[in-house]
Formats: C-alpha cells, sequence, structure tokens
C-alpha cells in the first residue's frame, strides 16, 4: 500500500468551514460507528465522542464559559482532554494547557497571565491549582477529570447528568416543527 500524500488525504473528505467542529462533523460523516478515540480499553465511536462533546460544551456554558474564556488543564493524559478542547472550540473559548509538573510558581504564572476563567486538573494537580490560582479576580472555578473532592466537582459526573445531545435535537426539532401536534 502505498503512502498518500498530504492533499490526497485531505481531497478523501467532504469540505468543511475550517474550524475544529466543522473538520470533526466532515470526518464523521465517513462513518460515525467508526472507532475515534482508544484509552486504557475504553473506544469511543465518532458519534459517541461528539456526543460527549455536546453535553461536555453544555456543561462548560452552565457554568459560565462563554467565547474568548480561558480554561486551563493541568492533567496528566485524559479523555477529558480532547473532549475539552473540542468542547471549548465548539464555544469558542480557549483551552490553556499547563503542565502538571509545574510547582505553584510556574502555574500562577501561566494562569494569571491566561487570565484563566476555570481550572480543570486531576487530583494530582488539585492543591497546586487551588494554590496557583489565588489572586485572580475572579476566582477561577476548579474541576477534576479523575474524580471528585468535597468541594469540586468530577467533569464526567458533571457530563453523565448533561442533557443528552440527540434527545435534545429530536426535542427541540418536534416542538419547533409546524406539523407537530399542539
Amino acid at each position: 500500500m502505498e503512502m498518500k500524500q498530504a492533499l490526497e488525504v485531505l481531497r478523501l473528505y467532504p469540505a468543511h468551514d475550517y474550524s475544529l467542529h466543522g473538520a470533526f462533523l466532515s470526518r464523521m460523516q465517513r462513518g460515525p460507528a467508526r472507532p475515534f478515540m482508544m484509552y486504557e480499553g475504553r473506544t469511543w465511536s465518532w458519534h459517541a465522542f461528539h456526543d460527549a462533546v455536546l453535553r461536555t460544551a453544555r456543561v462548560l456554558a452552565a457554568r459560565g464559559i462563554t467565547p474568548g474564556d480561558r480554561v486551563a488543564v493541568m492533567a496528566r493524559n485524559n479523555p477529558g482532554h480532547p473532549l475539552l478542547l473540542f468542547a471549548l472550540a465548539r464555544l469558542g473559548a480557549i483551552m490553556v494547557p499547563v503542565n502538571p509538573e509545574f510547582g505553584v510558581t510556574e502555574a500562577r504564572y501561566v494562569l494569571h497571565h491566561a487570565g484563566v476563567k476555570a481550572v480543570v486538573c486531576s487530583s494530582e494537580t488539585l492543591a497546586v491549582a487551588r494554590a496557583a490560582g489565588g489572586g485572580i479576580e475572579p476566582a477561577p472555578w476548579l474541576m477534576l477529570l479523575d474524580g471528585a473532592a468535597e468541594d469540586v466537582p468530577a467533569l464526567e459526573d458533571l457530563i453523565a447528568v448533561a442533557p443528552d445531545a440527540v434527545a435534545r435535537r429530536s426535542c427541540s426539532a418536534s416542538m419547533s416543527s409546524p406539523t407537530s401536534a399542539s
């Protein structure tokens, strides 16, 4: 099998609007049930990942994330990273990666310089994230990628209770349809 050139690969997919979401949707059209991401024995199809991204975007929007806001992610590799990247892009917000090896001084510089509204971290980096975010007004809210603390919710828990993207679209479409029963 001969390796294709970059432009040959790009031409295999439908055109898109040059946004991250548009590129994802054009690739998803080729087979929503195909595997998109595999991590530690779990596999997400393109459709399942898309639904999780929409749920994550709703969670972030409900917590006040708007276009232009910056959200720091301070954790080791985790499926939450791509979910957050795609969800933040969907909202027009910006993901600020922070090295999980940073101490308070380095993390404080990044968080303050970026002007983050939130920090999504791991249990391992929570103490550093708390200390580093001190002094930012308003104080950034925190969320965990790998569990929950007493006062910090877990992203996975919030996504689990977010309305289903497909059901929500179907419901809103039927409510606005001129042929639906009144």
